[in-house]
């Protein structure tokens, strides 16, 4: 899977950006289609050695549960906020060399 991630730049270099990625079902609802986290935050969650950014670090990352109620019954959903920090160090050296 990928995405892509829009950053906010107000605190630029010392920002913090956080991706959120939504998974949802449009056409089955939760009597028919469960999405479940396992238990524990990074049991769900693998991460592929080829997830880099030059600047960034990835801090944290949260998932959660976002089913959601609509007028013809529940809406399967679960999201994760993947939290980069900048490393500054990565920064200075763009800036002073």
């Amino acid at each position: 899977m990928s995405f892509e991630c829009f950053f906010l730049f107000q605190n630029y270099p010392l920002d913090v950006q956080i991706c959120h990625v939504k998974i949802e079902s449009f056409l089955y609802y939760t009597d028919k289609v469960r999405f479940v986290w396992r238990p524990g935050n990074f049991s769900s969650v693998a991460l592929g050695d080829e997830i880099s950014l030059n600047s960034f670090e990835l801090h944290a990352f949260r998932n959660k549960t976002c089913d959601y109620m609509d007028q013809w019954g529940e809406n399967p959903c679960v999201k994760i906020e993947f939290q980069f920090t900048r490393q500054i160090g990565f920064y200075v050296l763009q800036v002073g060399g």
